[in-house]
């Protein structure tokens, strides 16, 4: 999804309208926000890749480059930024949820920001692409910066939380769901061993114990994929407000978890717990608030 470009000076609201401001002369720079949905985590996870497609994309749009940095964080995920001499082009990549959020200032007219972002759009392969906002700042009349507050669009998008506690409580959930996609692992997934202390480990952190869980059964079973002589283990587990599945491919290297608690756990730090337990080199995450009706 592509919203038609505007000039600088309005706001691009959510439901893709368009929103004038105020007649002024001219703004000091045009920001954009874009946010790039269903994109191909191996390219979010590559640093090297990323900066090279930033530095063609500002170089696409006329802009004159000075420097780029790009740094890789573990277990995955990169943020990057190019200084160009009409301001900056930045990202944050979030790889376990196809996602990346992407930061465009300009103080030049002439920058062709459209192709920008179709260039980034294709490169990131993202499906679906949406522009946040897209609105002048440093609003001038005559000699004077103009003081302007939130129109009622721009004050509506505030409320919007990034803390998932806040919004687990706001919701009033009941338990909190983590589906992961984990790849690369280098954990003994064939080792029953292994995989009886991971989801020991696992119950132990979402139980807020210091170590491991004891006294609970962990259920084994191990079964062939259709059609084929690989095969795969399951592994579950059910304790106090904790119930965790999971399927283990040895060869693949690979795993499948559907993890609920009914108490909260932060979504990013459970995801980092369970690479780090099994090594995993990169995964992929969604979240769910559970609630009765």
């Amino acid at each position: 999804m592509f919203f038609e470009e505007k000039s600088a000076g309005g706001l691009l609201t959510q439901n893709g309208g368009y929103e004038s401001h105020e007649c002024v002369d001219h703004a000091l720079g045009r920001h954009l926000l874009v946010d790039f949905y269903d994109c191909d985590p191996a390219v979010l996870t590559d640093s090297v890749l990323l900066e090279k497609i930033f530095l063609q994309a500002a170089a696409a749009s006329g802009a004159t480059i000075l420097k780029s940095f790009f740094k890789t964080f573990s277990p995955q995920g990169v943020s990057g930024f190019i200084v160009i001499s009409e301001s900056h082009f930045l990202i944050h990549s979030w790889p376990e949820h196809d996602y990346a959020a992407v930061d465009i200032f300009t103080c030049s007219e002439n920058l062709d920001l459209g192709t920008a972002v179709t260039f980034l759009q294709e490169k990131l392969f993202s499906d679906r692409m949406i522009i946040r906002s897209d609105i002048g700042r440093g609003l001038v009349r005559g000699n004077t910066l103009i003081q302007k507050n939130a129109s009622e669009n721009e004050a509506a998008n505030s409320n919007y939380t990034i803390c998932w506690k806040e919004k687990f409580n706001h919701f009033r959930a009941s338990g909190i769901s983590f589906m992961m996609d984990l790849s690369d692992i280098s954990l003994d997934l064939a080792g029953r061993k292994k995989l009886d202390s991971f989801m020991r480990a696992l119950c132990g952190y979402l139980r807020d114990h210091e170590g491991p869980v004891e006294d609970l059964a962990v259920f084994f079973n191990e079964s062939h994929l259709p059609d084929s002589k690989r095969t795969f283990v399951t592994a579950g587990v059910e304790t106090a407000g904790v119930r965790i599945n999971g399927m283990f491919f040895p060869e693949e290297k690979s795993a499948f978890l559907d993890i609920f608690s009914e108490r909260y756990r932060d979504p990013r730090h459970t995801a980092e717990f369970i690479a780090s337990q099994t090594s995993a080199e990169a995964y992929r995450m969604k979240v769910a608030f559970r609630r009765h009706f």
